[in-house]
């Protein structure tokens, strides 16, 4: 049977993240730091799952969707995939091809197999990061004050911050035993691929004193990615609903 995976992609300098939407998935360049290009990219299967283990991939950059002439290309690298992703630091000669021709099209090819063609959306984006991140004098302290401010890990690395809220009014609480509710966050719309940080809080409009647990999300690390669990006491469905009572949250993650 042959093989098919997903996948999303994208050219990235340094550290903090400007997204675009395209076809295949994100685009994405960055600033601040005049670091190395690299491409990033994320496997799942057909139902979504990020692939683990180690994928042979091949980068070739295309100047026409179709024919064409490469402008450059690297691999087959065997590329270990963490939650599906992948990052493979491009040689000068791409970075060279990106400033030089503002329209590329990246072809990815897994254990030899092609994803085709996606046209690079972002790379004017990445002209411009590489600018930016040669700053000065007021703009550079600006970038630099953005910089400090972004999403990061213990180990420096960026990660992506996603909110959101459950609906006010009409949240879908449950019993939970006796005076007590329960509701199923849903995250899905953050595409997370690992296991993110969830910082949840429970709002209202009344009695929110006589109430206990509602900033403490259950994860199941089965579906971490895509939802959380809140168990809340002191109330009902219908009282949670008449007091405005629903979850806001924030997701920081990858």
């Amino acid at each position: 049977m042959k093989t098919r995976w997903l996948w999303t992609g994208g050219l990235s300098i340094g550290a903090a993240s400007l997204v675009l939407g395209y076809v295949a998935g994100r685009a994405r360049a960055s600033v601040l730091q005049a670091e190395p290009m690299t491409y990033r990219g994320v496997l799942t299967d057909l139902s979504g799952v990020p692939l683990t283990g180690t994928k042979n991939v091949q980068i070739q950059f295309w100047d026409q969707a179709t024919g064409g002439a490469i402008q450059c290309s690297i691999g087959p690298i065997a590329a270990t995939l963490a939650g599906g992703a992948f990052e493979i630091a491009l040689p000068d000669t791409c970075s060279t091809a990106v400033h030089a021709t503002r329209d590329l099209w990246a072809e990815v090819f897994v254990d030899g197999g092609s994803l085709n063609r996606t046209k690079l959306g972002a790379v004017p984006y990445a002209l411009e990061a590489d600018n930016a991140s040669n700053a000065v004098g007021a703009l550079g302290t600006r970038l630099a004050a953005i910089e400090a401010r972004l999403a990061r890990d213990t180990s420096g690395a960026p990660k992506r911050i996603c909110t959101g809220s459950t609906p006010i009014g009409s949240t879908a609480w449950q019993v939970y035993g006796t005076g007590d509710v329960q509701v199923r966050v849903d995250t899905s719309a953050c595409n997370f691929t690992t296991r993110p940080l969830y910082i949840p809080a429970l709002v209202g409009e009344n009695l929110l004193y006589i109430s206990s647990g509602g900033s403490t999300p259950y994860v199941i690390e089965a579906t971490a990615t895509t939802q959380f669990d809140i168990y809340v006491t002191g109330s009902t469905p219908a009282n949670a609903n008449a007091n405005k009572w629903h979850i806001e949250w924030i997701g920081v993650g990858n």
